[in-house]
Parts: C-alpha cells; structure tokens; sequence
C-alpha cells in the first residue's frame, strides 16, 4: 500500500520506549508464536421438548433404571464380598454396589426432572426406608432379622410398585416366618451333621468308652486325659507332672482295687488275701454240681453237630517239626471226639480231660504272668483253642445230665469254676496279687473270659497306664531340667537373682513334683473321677445294629 504524507503524525518523543541498557541486539533471538486457545466443546444442551416434558418423563426414567439396578448392584456387592474373601480383587462392597447401582439409574439433566426427584422422590424415598424400618421393627426384635424384613419390604415395593406397599406390608410377616422356617431347617440340618460327626468320633473311641463304664462301675481309677481327652483334662494331666506321672499314681491305687474286684466275684471276704487256699475255698463252694458228672458212666454226643464242633477246633500242637510233620502225633480235637463217638469218654474221663486241658492254660497264663521267657503266638492260640474246646466238652456234658435242677446247677458251676481258674492263674501267689494284664493279653484274641477277668481284661487292655502293678511310689531324683514348667521359671529366677540357675532349677522341680502329686490325689478321688471320668458318649445306633441287617 503506498504511503499517504497526509495521514502521518508527528513524532512524540516522550512516547519512545527506552531500551535497557547493555542490551546486545545480535543475541536477540526469535520469540515462538503462542498457541490460539481452542473453543470450549459445545455442551449439549437438552432440547426444548426434553426441557417441557423432563420434570415427567426423567422421574419416571430414573425409577425404572432404579428398579433395575437394585438387585443387580445388590448381587455385585455380594461378588465383591466372595472377591475380597478370596483374595482375588480386594475392592469395598459397599462401594461396589453403589457404584453400580449409581452407573445403572438415570441422572435427570433437566431442572425439572433434577427438581422432582430432589424435591418430590427423594423424601417419598426417606418416608419408605423409615417405614420399612419400623414394619421391621415390629415383626422381629432380632437385628439381623429386622435386616431381613426391611430389604424384603424395600425390594417387594421396587418390584410392585408403590400402589401395591399395603399387600407387601401384609406378607412381610409371612416372608419372614418362611425366612425363620428355613433357617430353623439349617439350623436341624446343621445340628443333625454335628450329632452324626460327634457319633462316628465316639464310635471310633467305642473301645475306651466301654472300658471306662466298667471302670466307673468298679472304682477303678482313670486317667481324665484317656477317657476324655479334651484340652481341660490335658491341662489336668499336666499339672500332676504329666500322664505318666498321673498313671503311676492311679496304677499304685487301683492295685487294692483288682483283688477286690476277684474276692468280690468268688464271695470273698474284704480282708482274705488271694493265696491258694482261698482260691481251693473259693471252688470247694461252686464244684460239687460239677463233681458230680464223674458219677455218670457214658458221655455221648446227642448230636453230629457237637462233635463237628470239637474237629473243626484247631489245637496248635507244641511239638519239634520233625515229629509234626512225620504225623506221630494224633490230633487231640479227634482223638477225644472218637471216644465220645465209640462210648469210650466216662464222666470221670471227662473231668478229667478237662482237668488236663484246664493245667495247660494254666501253664501258658503263668508264663504270660511271670515274663520269664517269650510266649509265642502259637501258644497263645493253642490256649485259646483249648478253651473253646472245654466249652464245647462242658456243653456235651451237660445234655447228658437227666435231671433239670442238676442241669442248671452244673452250668452255674463251670460258669464260676471258669472264673476262679481264670483270677487263679493271673494272680501272683506269692505276693497276693493279681494283674489284669494277664487278661487284658487274652483279650486281643477270641477268649472264653467272663465275670471279673474278663472287666479286667478290657480295663487293662485300652488302659494299660493305669493297671500296672509294678509300679512304684515315690520320685527318681535326675539331673536338673529346664524342661518342665516349675524347673524353667526357677532357671529364670536363679539366673535372674544371682541365687544360681541350676540349684532353683532343682528345687523348684522338686517343689513341682510335690505339688504335682499333690494335685493328682485330687484327681483320684471318688467325686473328681465321677465328673471326670464318666465317659462323653454320643455314639447313635448304626443301621441294622440291634435287627443284625447291614452286618
């Protein structure tokens, strides 16, 4: 454009811009244009017929979404909750849930819509919460209960409608008396599995349980820890200085209480002690039925099923295997079932066979008494068979006894002579006295055991602790420990007073033992073993227990 003199002006010195000085105009570099500002995005805007109808139609929306995203959002906090728990994604449920139930429901954009669901759906919301609470409260007392009801009545109103609150009201009682009805069948089902758990836990210690009811019934003493192994009782055993030192105590107290128990079954007196003239007593009472039979002049079979009974008997022989295998030896089971075939087995032979079968028991017991060598389980079974053979023998004896009150008399005496032979052989008759072990040996095999031996036997056999007659009273002084409780804190205190560790150690061990025994006394008495030892039994009948079906 050409330049017009005419539109100059003239120069104003006072106008001019100073320049800084030491300026250098050569290091003056090019200033970098600035970026224009962008133009804010168009907002969208609702249009004017969203604006005219929005305070009707975005309440509506927003309860209808609301409706929807209820039970949704509810199921995604309980996922949250499953998702926390194990660990997978470690978010808040409540959060969650609001979130989702928020993301799913319509938000009004238009000042209608925003103004009824402020102003009009939101306190109609409030009055239903609180009403829901109180209808709750006033089914149930119960919190969780009152939980319960208030969702139900808050969930029936979203589904049914607001018109259609008075009939969800109505049935709130009956949702929660089906709610109570099924926790209630849980809580049966519940109980049942926990019954049925603590019965096969009983039955695996049926054994034990038994044992300690024969126990309880003959004053036997019982470690609480054995019978009722719970952690109250183990606490007890420990305090006495440990189940060891517990049944060392009841060993020495229930060695009376065995030989009561066999003058008690062979109507004995209190004070007679177990010698073998009070056993020749004993069986000079019961023996005379028995004696009797030597009267008889032939014993037959009244039957072949006796006398099968007898062959099917396996008598281990106690022979050198060479004479085993060269069959010299005849099998006693035939032998004696020949001469009661033949007519050859008298009365008097008969007692006497029994006589001879009843001193070889006796010589196995004995040896099971003594542990002066090894009994082998040949021996073992060899006795065991001779035992079921006298029962067989005495059974055929007594078919071949006319008279009915002779009969029944002589069953009564094997029955008591079987127990006195039996308390005979398991006595020490030097010292007077018996040891259930000897029993309690038998009673891991099928055995002939009645009466007093055979208690013994089963006390002995799941409580051996406690039925040990060499045990001895009084404490072994070892080296100081500090394994026990009383000998660790006198180590502390030793090292800690300058009194020495290893002498409070000692003395406080022994002061332990002391109270340890102590303590166990306690335990042994008569009102302490009923509340402790009276075995928990819980076991149910197993199917076809008492019919013999499912066996």
């Amino acid at each position: 454009m050409a330049f017009d003199p005419s539109t100059a002006v003239e120069f104003d010195p006072s106008s001019a811009v100073g320049v800084t000085k030491g300026f250098d105009p050569s290091s003056a570099s090019e200033v970098a244009p600035t970026a224009a500002p962008q133009p804010a995005k168009p907002v969208s805007q609702p249009s004017i017929f969203t604006r005219a109808v929005g305070g009707i139609t975005e309440p509506l929306a927003t309860i209808g979404t609301g409706m929807i995203a209820k039970p949704i959002s509810d199921i995604a906090g309980i996922g949250a909750i499953f998702a926390d728990y194990l660990g997978i994604k470690k978010n808040d449920p409540t959060a969650v849930k609001r979130s989702v139930e928020e993301a799913m429901t319509y938000q009004p954009r238009t000042a209608g819509g925003q103004a009824v669901v402020q102003n009009v759906l939101a306190p109609i919301g409030g009055v239903i919460e609180t009403g829901a609470q109180k209808l709750a409260g006033a089914v149930t007392d119960n919190p969780i209960a009152q939980a319960g009801v208030k969702e139900a009545a808050l969930q029936g109103l979203g589904f049914v409608g607001v018109k259609n609150a008075p009939v969800v009201s109505r049935g709130a009682k009956a949702v929660v008396a089906d709610t109570a009805a099924d926790i209630a069948k849980s809580k049966a089902f519940t109980q049942q599995a926990a019954t049925q758990a603590a019965s096969s836990a009983d039955w695996e210690r049926a054994a034990i349980i038994e044992a300690a009811k024969v126990a309880r019934k003959n004053d036997i003493v019982m470690n609480p820890a054995t019978v009722n192994p719970n952690r109250a009782n183990n606490v007890r055993a420990a305090a006495t200085g440990g189940s060891e030192v517990f049944d060392t105590a009841a060993s020495i107290a229930n060695k009376p209480r065995w030989n009561k128990m066999a003058r008690e079954e062979m109507g004995l007196g209190k004070d007679v002690p177990l010698d073998e003239s009070a056993y020749k007593l004993a069986l000079t009472k019961v023996a005379k039925p028995y004696d009797d039979v030597a009267n008889i002049g032939t014993i037959t079979s009244m039957s072949d099923d006796a006398l099968k009974a007898i062959r099917e008997i396996d008598v281990p022989d106690i022979l050198p295997a060479g004479e085993q295998a060269g069959g010299k030896v005849k099998r006693i089971t035939d032998s004696i079932a020949e001469k009661i075939e033949s007519g050859e087995m008298s009365g008097a032979n008969m007692l006497k066979t029994i006589k001879d079968l009843r001193t070889e028991i006796s010589s196995t017991r004995e040896a099971i008494k003594s542990g002066t060598r090894q009994v082998t389980n040949v021996e073992r079974d060899a006795m065991h068979a001779k035992s079921r053979l006298i029962d067989e023998l005495e059974k055929i004896t007594s078919e071949n006894i006319a008279d009915p009150k002779w009969r029944q008399g002589f069953n009564e005496s094997r029955r008591k002579m079987a127990q006195i032979y039996a308390l005979r052989d398991a006595t020490d008759l030097a010292t007077f006295q018996i040891d259930p072990m000897v029993f309690a040996a038998e009673m891991a095999r099928p055995n002939f055991l009645t009466g007093a031996a055979k208690e013994m036997g089963q006390i002995a056999a799941n409580a051996p602790g406690i039925a040990n007659i060499n045990a001895k009273s009084g404490y072994v002084m070892k080296m100081p420990s500090r394994s026990g409780p009383a000998g660790t804190a006198g180590y502390a205190f030793g090292a800690g007073t300058g009194l020495g560790a290893v002498p409070m150690s000692a003395a406080a061990a022994v002061i332990g033992a002391v109270g340890g025994k102590r303590y166990a006394k306690g335990l042994m008495t008569p009102e302490a073993q009923a509340r402790l030892t009276t075995p928990i039994d819980r076991r149910k009948p197993l199917p076809g227990m008492m019919t013999g079906e499912n066996q």
